[in-house]
């Protein structure tokens, strides 16, 4: 429950889902696995994803791109060169 933890977080590109709920998704998500020293507080189930509704100013906790997480998974940038991604969560 809340927002996602502050901490260390991993999104691997292989783990990048596909969904069909485009307005609370955006088309795509990738889990965020914690590292070893986060300490989630009990929180699960966090994912990096996008929205295409305009209005949806919150997300249930996750790391949302908005409208453009479609675009950054179609980018030549990381379809063709891009890698695991280190998210860093710092709330203060």
């Amino acid at each position: 429950v809340g927002s996602t933890p502050d901490g260390i977080y991993l999104a691997q590109k292989a783990k990048v889902e596909k969904t069909t709920d485009l307005k609370s998704w955006g088309g795509y998500r990738i889990p965020l696995l914690p590292a070893h020293q986060t300490e989630t507080y009990g929180r699960g189930n966090m994912y990096f994803h996008g929205t295409n509704d305009a209005n949806k100013k919150r997300s249930g906790g996750c790391i949302r791109l908005g409208g453009a997480m479609y675009d950054f998974i179609q980018s030549d940038w990381f379809q063709n060169h891009a890698n695991d991604m280190l998210i860093i969560v710092d709330t203060h």
